[in-house]
């Protein structure tokens, strides 16, 4: 009954903001045929797929290439956003402080976790213990094997980054936090997965990132929908007019959620499509 009310009372959505870890992806990082051609389907009936992901330039063009699709993206939680494969870069947002990057060096080494510094040109840079790097996906493992490993952080992450991301267990994501909050750096910070904690400039995230874009195309909020999974997701599902949480997700998302779809393993982004696509039927009726 809820759902059916927010369906007779949306307005048309023109942007929808599809996260991908948790959310397009299965489990298994794969997107379904389901979920691809619903994305064709509300591609070709004025809805625009726009991919928000964590994930740096090169994460968000391999699931481009998985899907088949070239679509804009916001990657690097916020941090970036491109028109498309290898496309124009719309906006991008730096950090760079050498003290704050040193407490950050040194609280890695203390803790023997790991470090990925992320390049506004999509490299990525990473540094520390390979037991935390264990825990990484077999994706980010695969990014990581084309790029450069270093064993003096100091020098090599000392430049302007879009995303700088600690990997280690839960425990050791909180206190990172607090040490960065206590040091009144100022970044945002965000749990994007179970072992990363991702840092942006402060203010940046995928929430700002789609107002800007929105802004760009001329798109008002309640004209965006936006779907995700985990904390990372928040800003983003704050700034849509239309706010699905998947099944799977966090219970910080699912309390800002209008709509809760089925898990990424169940299709859930398909189901979501078919819920704005019926909502964009109905609207127009009368």
């Amino acid at each position: 009954m809820v759902a059916l009310e927010l369906m007779n009372h949306s307005p048309i959505t023109h942007i929808f903001a599809i996260d991908l870890d948790g959310t397009l992806y299965t489990e298994k990082k794969q997107i379904s045929n389901r979920s691809r051609e619903s994305i064709k389907r509300a591609s070709n009936e004025g809805i625009q797929p726009i991919i928000a992901t964590g994930r740096g330039p090169h994460g968000a063009e391999i699931a481009l290439e998985k899907l088949g699709i070239d679509l804009p993206y916001i990657c690097s939680a916020g941090a970036m956003i491109r028109s498309g494969i290898q496309g124009k870069v719309i906006y991008a947002n730096t950090f760079h402080n050498h003290s704050h990057l040193q407490k950050m060096i040194d609280f890695a080494r203390q803790t023997d976790t790991a470090l990925l510094a992320e390049l506004p040109s999509g490299e990525l840079r990473y540094f520390g213990s390979s037991k935390s790097l264990e825990i990484i996906d077999d994706q980010t493992a695969t990014e990581l094997s084309h790029n450069a490993q270093t064993g003096n952080p100091d020098k090599d992450f000392d430049l302007p980054l879009l995303k700088f991301t600690l990997v280690a267990s839960r425990d050791r994501l909180d206190d990172f936090r607090e040490m960065v909050n206590q040091s009144k750096m100022g970044y945002n910070m965000v749990i994007s997965g179970a072992q990363f904690l991702d840092l942006t400039a402060p203010g940046t995230n995928k929430g700002t990132a789609l107002e800007y874009y929105a802004k760009y195309m001329g798109i008002s909020p309640e004209n965006i929908a936006s779907i995700g999974d985990q904390e990372i997701d928040i800003h983003m599902l704050n700034y849509s007019g239309t706010k699905f949480a998947m099944q799977n997700a966090v219970p910080e998302l699912k309390e800002i959620a209008q709509v809760i779809t089925p898990s990424n393993e169940d299709e859930g982004v398909e189901w979501a499509i078919d819920y704005l696509l019926e909502s964009l039927t109905v609207g127009n009726v009368g």
